[in-house]
């Protein structure tokens, strides 16, 4: 009879530790899925601003502030090389058309190609 308990007792206490895991692992992919999404919408946002950049004709330097960090857009001719300054800094390049007035590509780039062109800009 103990030993019918304490077989039951370690079987209850292994389905209990499984269901913490289990919820810590769902908690955990349902804050790291917040964070995508929110550095998407961040993106999309500064995006947009950089094309009204390249429509406008203006080729000056922006910076956005959020919460998680700092992004800064520089312009060289019709590429525009975006710094996302937050935890884990992202580096992307968008090219632009000028004669037809519109974006080209948009792809993430090393950080060792974003410092060769800091350089220029300096």
């Amino acid at each position: 009879m103990l030993f019918f308990v304490l077989v039951s007792f370690i079987s209850i206490v292994k389905i209990m530790t499984n269901h913490a895991m289990i919820q810590m692992q769902s908690e955990f992919e349902q804050a790291h899925r917040r964070g995508v999404e929110r550095f998407s919408l961040m993106e999309s946002y500064v995006l947009t601003q950089t094309i009204k950049q390249f429509h406008a004709y203006e080729n000056e330097k922006l910076c956005f502030e959020f919460h998680e960090g700092v992004v800064i857009v520089s312009f060289i001719d019709e590429s525009a090389y975006l710094f996302f300054d937050f935890e884990k800094p992202v580096y992307s390049r968008l090219d632009y058309d000028l004669v037809f007035d519109s974006a080209l590509n948009y792809t993430y780039i090393d950080e060792s190609e974003y410092l060769l062109i800091d350089k220029k800009l300096d």
